[in-house]
């Protein structure tokens, strides 16, 4: 008989390498607590801690929905690395992504604006999901500003809008840069 293991806190001065053996190997509970104790503990490693972040959430991805502040929030600034990682990276729901997306907005629409979230086959892929045009914009935006843009792809989101004047008022190339 096996015995199965699974830590709830996370050990002092932890390796960060350590820890992602335990979360790879399920031994370390992807709890918020255990979710805060290695941002604590491991906080000066950056995009490291950051992939290791994203790797417990994909563990137990009902862990962001309870926490969006948690996950989404470092020291009450915006993470814009976990962020990017969970809405691109094709290991969390798409109803999930939506959500995260209606919440940045409820919160702080510029979130959606100032930086880029999605990539373009993310945006293609949630824009059927989106239903606030304005929100939608925004994010077309960000990905014309970062990325620009093929035709088929500008037209794959346009044409999910709810208007078809709400294509709206498209911008100037000045206000792309």
């Amino acid at each position: 008989m096996a015995f199965r293991i699974t830590l709830i806190n996370v050990p002092e001065n932890l390796p960060l390498n350590n820890a992602a053996v335990l979360i790879k190997q399920k031994w370390l509970a992807p709890t918020s607590t255990v979710f805060e104790q290695l941002y604590q503990a491991l906080y000066e490693e950056g995009d490291k801690l950051t992939s290791l972040l994203y790797a417990l959430i994909c563990a137990r991805p009902v862990l962001l929905s309870d926490n969006y502040e948690l996950v989404l929030f470092s020291d009450d600034q915006f993470d814009l690395g976990i962020t990017r990682l969970i809405l691109n990276g094709d290991k969390i729901a798409d109803e999930v992504c939506i959500s995260i997306l209606n919440w940045l907005w409820e919160k702080d629409e510029a979130l959606l604006s100032e930086a880029p979230l999605l990539s373009q086959q993310a945006l293609i892929r949630f824009s059927t999901k989106i239903t606030d045009d304005r929100q939608k914009q925004a994010l077309l935006m960000q990905c014309l500003k970062n990325d620009g843009g093929s035709h088929k792809f500008i037209r794959q989101v346009l044409m999910t809008f709810g208007h078809s004047s709400g294509l709206c008022r498209f911008p100037h190339r000045e206000e792309l840069s």
